[in-house]
């Protein structure tokens, strides 16, 4: 990578990080957040759903602003919005206003992935490795968030972890304000016409290729977010392990930080897999393989639940790169921040439901029918997969729209 490709990716990686901190600090203090509020899980699952909508709903305007003002300056948005509503969350009374706080802390850290990975595709000749560091950042910001929340809630008070993280978004903002990186970015340097940033030309196959990859978007959104809402919590109920005189609640949530560093691996074998085999294909196999861990999870307790959960971060977190790839592939670049921020609104936007439907599932039935649920759905992926497979192979070179990949 060229100097400029390098510092794009890494100060992208490092908010991306940040984001996910943000995303994962919610479920694993959601036992303290239980005990000082007296909430049942549906009420806290619906507290995630907040959170989870917000995330989405602001990714679609992201997008067309992505476009127009640049990525920078969303990105800066992202870190300050994100700090003013963590310390919201941090001095929350009440239940409710715990509830408004974290939709607008979704809000403001759903303004990012349109922003940073539009930045990427436009800036970075080969995206598909980019957008694999991208995605492990992200994961490892998942996997620590855990950690450092339940272990920042242990030695002082969940409340702390979030007023911690605020002072590490407001610095982000700094940085990422005072650094080199681009505003705005287009390929090769050269700005779209007014015309044709209006109007993109897209080919019909690469239409309906977008429309079907953006089925496939709600669903993986869905699985995503019931699973990833409720790891801890399952885990703390069915992992059943003692160690010392370690909390059960810290516990768990040392083993879903275990669990997630596996999907820093799985994004980077998923970039590195995007660039020898067709995305298309590789999106169909994705979702055979993810959902056979799923149902095993819902099934097994103990030690071998834990394995399960790492072996379901690795094989669930191939798909981040698969899927930006395909987005890159079958958009135009003066409309890839668009295309990223409609991903993204479905992803965690129509996902979000997933967590107060996850709730409503756990509270009545338990956590592990939360997880053979989310298994389910895989064969919508599956199905979106093969079609896609199906037309590329019909279409020689339909996969070759916007960006080349292995035939």
């Amino acid at each position: 990578m060229k100097r400029a490709e390098t510092q794009v990716v890494a100060y992208t990686s490092t908010c991306h990080s940040m984001v996910h901190v943000f995303e994962l600090a919610y479920p694993a203090v959601m036992v303290f957040i239980a005990a000082e509020f007296g909430q049942g899980k549906f009420a806290l699952g619906i507290m995630a759903n907040l959170f989870a909508l917000g995330f989405g709903v602001t990714a679609l305007p992201a997008g067309f602003l992505s476009d127009r003002i640049g990525s920078k300056r969303l990105i800066v948005m992202t870190c300050l919005g994100s700090a003013i509503a963590a310390v919201g969350i941090g001095t929350s009374s009440n239940i409710y206003f715990l509830g408004f706080t974290m939709a607008l802390l979704g809000l403001a850290t759903g303004l990012y992935h349109p922003a940073g990975l539009s930045l990427i595709a436009k800036v970075i000749k080969a995206p598909q490795l980019a957008f694999a560091y991208h995605g492990m950042a992200g994961n490892l910001g998942m996997a620590l968030a855990p950690f450092i929340a339940v272990g920042i809630a242990s030695l002082w008070n969940w409340r702390t972890s979030y007023l911690v993280f605020a002072a590490v978004a407001l610095l982000l903002a700094v940085l990422v304000k005072l650094s080199s990186v681009p505003g705005q970015a287009y390929p090769q340097g050269i700005p779209p016409k007014p015309a044709q940033e209006g109007r993109p030309k897209i080919p019909r196959h690469a239409i309906i290729a977008l429309v079907t990859i953006y089925i496939a978007y709600i669903f993986f959104g869905f699985v995503y977010r019931g699973s990833l809402t409720f790891l801890p919590l399952h885990l703390a109920e069915r992992a059943r392990f003692t160690l010392f005189d370690i909390d059960p609640a810290t516990l768990a949530g040392s083993f879903a930080t275990i669990a997630l560093l596996f999907g820093i691996l799985g994004q980077y074998v998923g970039g590195h897999l995007a660039r020898r085999i067709r995305p298309e294909l590789l999106m169909a196999l994705h979702a055979a393989c993810v959902a056979i861990p799923l149902v095993l999870m819902g099934i097994f307790g103990g030690g071998i639940l834990v394995a399960l959960a790492c072996i379901f971060a690795f094989l669930y977190f191939i798909a981040q790169p698969v899927y930006a790839t395909l987005i890159a592939t079958y958009a135009p670049p003066q409309f890839q921040g668009r295309a990223f921020g409609i991903s993204f609104f479905l992803t965690f936007g129509m996902g979000s439901f997933a967590a107060g439907f996850g709730g409503y599932i756990a509270q009545n039935l338990g956590t592990h029918w939360v997880f053979i649920t989310m298994a389910s759905l895989c064969a919508v992926l599956l199905m979106t997969g093969l079609f896609l497979t199906y037309r590329a192979k019909l279409r020689p070179g339909a996969g070759r729209v916007f960006l080349d990949h292995p035939g």
